[in-house]
C-alpha cells in the first residue's frame, strides 16, 4: 500500500501526517511534529538539512519512504481574479496564462502557476481565480522533499486545502457566506466561501498566541476588514458564519470577541472530527488540533479523488492534440490542391488585411499611454501591499518615540520618516542636539529586542547656537527579534535635500 506524507510548516514547527491508502479508504498511521530550533535557512542547502530532520522523524515512526503532499501559505502566493471571454474548459489554460502575463507582477516561465475556473453557461464570459507561487518558496519545498527522500506529488494552497473539509459538507443549494479561519504560529489565514466557491483568500500576521487577548483583538480587526471586502465583492451580501479551525478551547478570546448580538455566528471546527468514516485516525493529537486542518483536507481530497482547488505541481493544462497522422497525410494532399484554388481569393484580401493591420497598430499606439498608466497603478499597489504586510502600529511607535525623546532644551527632531522594511518597518530620524552625548543617549533609549537602532552620523553645525550638533539615526521595528535589521540606505537627491521614498511612507518634520 502506498504511503502518503502530507506536511506543512510555520516558523516554529513542521507538521506531517503519514497515511496509507487502500481502495476507497485510508488509515492515518503517524502524526509527526518537528520543532525548529534555529532561524529559517537562507539557502536551499539549509532546507535540505531540514528535510533530513523530517526523514529522521518519519523513520523513527517506521515510515521510510512515500510521496509528499506539501502545502504553501497564502503569504507565498499571488492571487488574482481574471475575467476572460466565453471559452470552453480546454481553451482556458492558454487564455489564463496569456492574461496572467499582463496581470501578475512577476510571472516567469518557470513560476509554479495554476487557476480555478468558476462555473459558467455556454456563451457566457469566464471568471477564474489564478495563483502563482513565489519561486523561492517552491524551491524550498522541493529542497525539503529532497532532504526527506520523498517524491513531491502535489503542491497545494494551504487555506484552500483546509477549506475542503467544510466545502464537502456544503449543500449544492446552500449560498451562505462563511469565513474560515486557520491559525499558524505567526499568522492567520482567512478563506471566504460563498456557497462552495472561494471568493477571497488572505493572510494576516497576528501577535501572540491564539488564546491571548492580544491575538483576539487583532483577529477581530482582521475579520472586520475581510467582512467589508467580502460584502463589497459580493454586492452587499453579509457574512453568515465564522468557522475557526480547532477545538473550542484553542480560540477562547477570539470566540468571545468575534461573536455578538448582531454579528455572524461562530463555530469551532475540530478537523479531526470532520474526517469521513472511510479514514481511520490511529494517533491522538491532543493540542493545536486545528493546525492539521490543511493536511487532513488534502488527505480527504485524495481519498475521495476530488481535484484540489490549486495544485502547483500539476497545474491545469490544455489537452494534448490528438495524433491523426494518417488522416493528416490525406488532408495535406487535399489542402495543397485547395490552397492553389484559394490563392486567387487570398490575394484579393491581402490589401484589405494590410489596411486592417495598419488600423490595429494605430489603435495599439493610442492605447500605449493607458497601458503605462495601468503599469504605474500596479506598481503603486504592490508598494502599498508591501507597506500593509509590515503590520506595524505606527501610532504606538510614535507614542513610544515621544516618551523617550530628551527634553526640548537638549534635543529637537527636524525630520521623521517611516517606511516599510523586510523586518516590519523603519523610522529614519534627523534632528539637532545640544551635545553629542545626547544623541548617543537617545539611540540607547530607543534600542530594545524589537527595535534595532543604527546611527547614521553626527556633525557639528557651525550655525547652530542652541543646538550645535546634528544627527541622523535609523530605527528598524520588527515582529521577530531574529529578523534581519539592516536599514535601507536613504536615497539623497542631487540638491542635498530630504530623500524621496519610493515605497509608501509617512514623514513629518519639526520639533518635539
Amino acid at each position: 500500500m502506498p504511503s502518503y506524507i502530507f506536511f506543512d510548516w510555520d516558523v516554529r514547527e513542521l507538521r506531517a501526517v503519514a497515511a496509507t491508502l487502500a481502495g476507497r479508504g485510508a488509515r492515518i498511521e503517524q502524526v509527526v511534529r518537528v520543532a525548529w530550533t534555529d532561524a529559517p535557512p537562507t539557502d536551499l542547502a539549509g532546507w535540505t538539512v531540514r528535510g533530513a530532520k523530517l526523514k529522521e522523524a518519519l523513520r523513527e515512526q517506521g515510515v521510510v519512504k512515500g510521496e509528499a503532499f506539501a502545502t504553501v501559505p497564502r503569504s507565498a502566493v499571488e492571487l488574482k481574479p481574471l475575467s476572460l471571454p466565453p471559452a470552453p474548459d480546454e481553451e482556458l489554460p492558454d487564455l489564463v496564462r496569456f492574461q496572467a502575463q499582463r496581470e501578475f507582477h512577476n510571472l516567469g516561465p518557470d513560476t509554479p502557476f495554476d487557476f480555478r475556473p468558476s462555473p459558467a453557461a455556454a456563451g457566457e464570459p469566464r471568471s477564474v481565480l489564478a495563483a502563482a507561487v513565489d519561486p523561492l518558496v517552491a524551491a524550498q519545498v522541493r529542497a525539503l522533499c529532497e532532504g526527506a527522500g520523498l517524491r513531491l506529488r502535489r503542491m497545494l494552497l494551504r487555506p484552500c486545502a483546509a477549506a475542503s473539509l467544510v466545502v464537502r459538507d456544503v449543500a449544492a443549494d446552500d449560498v451562505a457566506v462563511r469565513l474560515l479561519v486557520e491559525a499558524a504560529a505567526d499568522e492567520a489565514e482567512v478563506t471566504a466561501l460563498a456557497g462552495r466557491e472561494p471568493v477571497l483568500v488572505r493572510s494576516a500576521r497576528l501577535p501572540g498566541d491564539p488564546q491571548s487577548a492580544e491575538y483576539g483583538r487583532a483577529l477581530t480587526s482582521e475579520l472586520r476588514r475581510t467582512t467589508a471586502s467580502v460584502q463589497h465583492q459580493l454586492g452587499g451580501r453579509r457574512v453568515d458564519r465564522v468557522c475557526l479551525f480547532g477545538a473550542a478551547d484553542e480560540w477562547p478570546e477570539a470566540v468571545a470577541r468575534v461573536g455578538g448580538n448582531d454579528g455572524p455566528s461562530i463555530d469551532a471546527i475540530d478537523p479531526w472530527a470532520r474526517l469521513p468514516s472511510s479514514i481511520a485516525a490511529a494517533p491522538e493529537v491532543i493540542d493545536r488540533r486545528g493546525r492539521f486542518a490543511p493536511l487532513l483536507g488534502a488527505l480527504v481530497d485524495e481519498v475521495e479523488t476530488t481535484a484540489p482547488a490549486f495544485d502547483f505541481n500539476n497545474p491545469r493544462r490544455a489537452p494534448a492534440p490528438p495524433d491523426h497522422r494518417r488522416r493528416a497525410a490525406v488532408l495535406a494532399t487535399v489542402a495543397v490542391a485547395a490552397a492553389i484554388a484559394l490563392w486567387a481569393v487570398v490575394a484579393g484580401r491581402l490589401s484589405s488585411l494590410d489596411d486592417e493591420i495598419a488600423a490595429t497598430r494605430r489603435q495599439a499606439a493610442a492605447l500605449e499611454p493607458a497601458l503605462k498608466a495601468g503599469a504605474e497603478v500596479e506598481r503603486r499597489d504592490a508598494e502599498l501591499e508591501k507597506w500593509l504586510r509590515g503590520g506595524v502600529v505606527w501610532l504606538t511607535e510614535f507614542e513610544r518615540l515621544a516618551r523617550r525623546l530628551p527634553p526640548a532644551e537638549q534635543a529637537m527632531l527636524t525630520q521623521l520618516r517611516v517606511a516599510a522594511h523586510a523586518a516590519g518597518g523603519e523610522m529614519q530620524l534627523a534632528g539637532v542636539v545640544a551635545d553629542v552625548e545626547v544623541g548617543d543617549a537617545l539611540e540607547h533609549e530607543l534600542r530594545d529586542a524589537l527595535h534595532a537602532v543604527e546611527g547614521k552620523g553626527r556633525r557639528r553645525d557651525p550655525d547652530g547656537k542652541r543646538y550645535p550638533w546634528r544627527f541622523q539615526s535609523s530605527v528598524v521595528v520588527r515582529h521577530d527579534p531574529a529578523a534581519p535589521t539592516k536599514p535601507a540606505e536613504p536615497k539623497q537627491p542631487a540638491d542635498g535635500g530630504a530623500a524621496n521614498v519610493a515605497t509608501p511612507a509617512a514623514s513629518a518634520t519639526g520639533g518635539r
